[in-house]
C-alpha cells in the first residue's frame, strides 16, 4: 500500500513527499521481514533521489537494495538492479561504472533465463557502448536485444532496436544500413500511438538524409518529425526539427520559407533551459542572416555565440568533476577514506591508460590497412577519447585551482588549463575531419578560433576588442600545430594583460602566408610594446615558453617594440 503511494507521488513530481512515503515503507518492511518489498522501497527511494539532485545518497541506496536481494536469494531483482545501478552511473557519465554494472546484471539474468529484463539490459548496454565509441560491441549488444524481442514478439522493443542500429551505422557512415534500419523502426511504428517515437525515427532519417544533401527526402523526413512531435508534445524534439528543417531550407536556397520558422523556434528555445540547444539554434539564425546578407547581425550573433561554446565548455569540465565528486561521495557513504592526493593520482592514472590505450588501439587497427572509410572513423574516435580526456584533466585542473587561496599558483594553474584548452581544440579539429586532409588541420581555421577564444575566455567583450585576421589557405600536421597554438596563446595572452592601447581596446592582428618551403604567422598587438627585445635569456616565463615551444618546432621567432608588440615565427613546412 505504501509503495503504491510512493510511486503516485513519484508520478505526480512530488519527490519530497515520496521521499518520506519510502522511507516509511522500508521500515515497515524490515519490521515485516518482507524483503522483497524493502529493496524495491529502496529502489523507489534512490530514483527519487535521483530526481532531487542527491545522486551519491540514490547510488548507495541501489547498492544497498542489491545487498538485500543477494542476502535473501532473490536473485531476478538483483539482476534488474544491476541494471538500475548502472543506468543511474550511466547518466552521471560514469561509463566505466555503468558498464560493469550492465554485465553483472546480464550474466545474472541470463543465468536465469529472464527474457523480458535482459532485453532490456542488453539495449541499455548498447546505448552505453554506443556512446563512448566502441560500435562493434554496440551492434552485438542490439542484435542479442533483437533476438530476445523477436523471440517474445515484442513489436515495440523491436522497434526501439532497430532505430539503435541505424544510428549506430550512421555513426559508422554506413548510410544505406542506417536508412534500412530506421525504415524498419518506422513500418512497425506506423498506426501506433507512439508518437514521440516515431518523430524520433522520421527525425533520425531526415537528418541521415541531410547527411547526403539529399534535400527531398531529408525535408520530408524532417517535417514529419515535426508533425509527430507536435502531437506528442515533445518540444525539446520539435526544436531539433526546426534546426535541421531550416539547414534544408539553406542549402535547397529556400530563404523565404525560414523567417517563420525562425519564430517558432525561438518560442520554443524560450521554453527549453538547454545551452546545447539555444547554441545551435544561433548558429542556424547566423547562417541565415549571412544567407540574406545581413552581416552586422550576423556578426552580433557571433559573439554570442562564442561566449556560449565558452559557456558550454566550462559546462561540460564542471560536469566532468561533478562525475568524479559523486563516487567520492558514495565512498564516503560507505566510510571509506579517500585522501585528496589519491583521488588525484587515480584521475591521473585513468586519463594516461585511456590515452595510451587509445592511441595503441589506433596503430593496432592501422596496421591491418583496412579500408580507408574505417580507418577515418578509427582515427576521429581516437582524437574524441582524447579531447574527453584532456577536458577531464582541465576540469581537475579547474577544481583544485577553485580550493587555493594563494593568487600566483592559480594564475599558474589558469596558465596550464588554458594551455590544454589549446592542445584540446586541436583534437577537437581533428575529431570533426573527413576526407583526404585527414591528420593536417587547416591552420587559418585553428588560429582564428583560437585567437578568439582566449579573448573569450577572459571576459573581454566585442565592443572592447578588435580582432583582425588575414590568413591564406595553409594544411600543417597536428604535431606542427601543437606548438604554434602553444605559441600563440602566449602571445594572445600577453595582449590580453600588457596589450591595451591607449582607446581602452584591446587590437589584436594577426596574418599567416606561406612560400614555396615556409609558413610565416606574424601577429601585432597596439599596446605598450615588449620590454625585454630578446628572447634568449629573458627572464619573462612566457618569453621562455616561447622560445622552448620554437625550438621544437624548430622555427625562428623574432620579436620587437613598434607601436606595439610584434612577433614574426617562421618555419619548414
Amino acid at each position: 500500500m505504501l509503495k503504491k503511494e510512493g510511486i503516485r507521488y513519484y508520478q505526480e513530481g512530488n519527490f519530497p513527499k515520496a521521499d518520506s512515503i519510502f522511507r516509511t515503507c522500508i521500515i515497515f518492511a524490515e519490521v515485516e521481514k518482507d524483503w522483497r518489498s524493502v529493496g524495491q522501497c529502496l529502489n523507489n527511494l534512490a530514483s527519487v533521489q535521483f530526481q532531487l539532485g542527491q545522486f551519491a545518497q540514490g547510488i548507495f541506496n541501489y547498492e544497498k537494495a542489491m545487498e538485500v536481494y543477494k542476502s535473501h536469494h532473490l536473485d531476478t531483482l538483483l539482476g534488474e538492479s544491476y541494471l538500475n545501478l548502472g543506468l543511474a552511473y550511466k547518466k552521471q557519465a560514469i561509463y566505466d561504472s555503468a558498464t560493469a554494472n550492465f554485465y553483472r546484471g546480464i550474466n545474472l539474468l541470463e543465468k536465469l533465463n529472464v527474457p523480458t529484463s535482459l532485453m532490456r539490459g542488453y539495449n541499455m548496454l548498447g546505448n552505453t557502448m554506443r556512446e563512448t565509441g566502441s560500435l562493434k560491441a554496440a551492434k552485438n549488444s542490439y542484435q542479442r536485444a533483437l533476438d530476445l524481442a523477436r523471440s517474445e514478439k515484442d513489436e515495440t522493443t523491436i522497434a526501439a532496436v532497430f532505430n539503435n542500429l541505424g544510428t549506430v551505422f550512421r555513426k559508422e557512415n554506413e548510410i544505406d544500413s542506417a536508412i534500412h534500419y530506421y525504415r524498419l523502426s518506422l513500418e512497425l511504428k506506423s498506426g501506433t500511438d507512439q508518437y514521440k517515437r516515431l518523430g524520433n525515427t522520421y527525425f533520425n532519417l531526415g537528418e541521415t538524409f541531410l547527411d547526403i544533401q539529399s534535400t527531398d527526402s531529408a525535408k520530408f523526413y524532417l517535417l514529419e518529425s515535426m508533425k509527430y512531435r507536435k502531437i506528442a508534445n515533445d518540444n525539446f524534439g520539435l526544436a531539433h526539427s526546426f534546426i535541421s528543417t531550416i539547414k534544408v531550407f539553406l542549402i535547397r536556397g529556400e530563404i523565404d520559407s525560414i523567417s517563420n520558422h525562425l519564430v517558432e523556434l525561438h518560442k520554443l528555445v524560450s521554453t527549453i533551459s538547454s545551452k546545447d540547444l539555444s547554441l545551435k539554434a544561433l548558429e542556424v539564425e547566423k547562417d541565415y542572416m549571412i544567407a540574406v546578407n545581413n552581416y552586422k547581425k550576423a556578426n552580433q550573433l557571433d559573439f554570442r555565440i562564442r561566449k556560449l561554446r565558452n559557456e558550454i565548455l566550462n559546462r561540460d569540465k564542471q560536469n566532468l568533476i561533478s562525475s568524479y565528486e559523486v563516487l567520492h561521495n558514495v565512498l564516503k557513504l560507505k566510510e571509506t577514506i579517500v585522501t585528496q592526493s589519491q583521488v588525484l593520482f587515480w584521475a591521473f592514472t585513468v586519463v594516461a591508460l585511456l590515452l595510451i590505450t587509445g592511441l595503441f588501439l589506433f596503430r593496432e587497427r592501422q596496421k591491418k590497412k583496412k579500408a580507408a572509410r574505417i580507418i577515418e572513423t578509427l582515427f576521429k574516435d581516437m582524437h574524441h577519447r582524447v579531447k574527453n580526456n584532456l577536458s577531464l584533466l582541465n576540469g581537475i585542473i579547474t577544481f583544485h585551482r577553485r580550493n587555493l587561496k594563494d593568487d600566483t599558483t592559480k594564475d599558474i594553474l589558469k596558465n596550464i588549463g588554458s594551455q590544454v584548452d589549446t592542445i584540446n581544440l586541436i583534437h577537437q579539429k581533428l575529431y570533426l575531419q573527413s576526407g583526404e586532409k585527414v591528420g593536417n588541420i587547416n591552420l587559418g581555421e585553428y588560429l582564428k578560433e583560437l585567437i578568439e577564444n582566449v579573448f573569450v575566455s577572459a571576459g573581454i567583450s566585442e565592443e572592447n576588442s578588435r580582432l583582425e585576421f588575414n590568413f591564406e589557405s595553409v594544411h600543417v600536421t597536428a604535431e606542427k600545430v601543437n606548438y604554434i597554438g602553444l605559441i600563440v596563446n602566449e602571445i594572445a595572452t600577453n595582449t590580453i594583460k600588457y596589450g591595451k592601447s591607449d582607446d581602452d581596446q584591446w587590437s589584436f592582428f594577426a596574418s599567416l602566408k606561406s612560400s614555396e618551403n615556409d609558413v610565416e604567422i606574424f601577429l601585432k598587438d597596439q599596446g605598450k610594446g615588449i620590454t625585454e627585445k630578446p628572447i634568449t635569456g629573458s627572464k619573462s616565463i612566457g618569453m621562455g615558453l616561447i622560445e622552448l615551444f620554437s625550438s621544437q618546432l624548430n622555427a625562428t621567432i623574432k620579436v620587437w617594440s613598434e607601436n606595439g608588440a610584434n612577433f614574426i615565427l617562421r618555419f619548414k613546412k
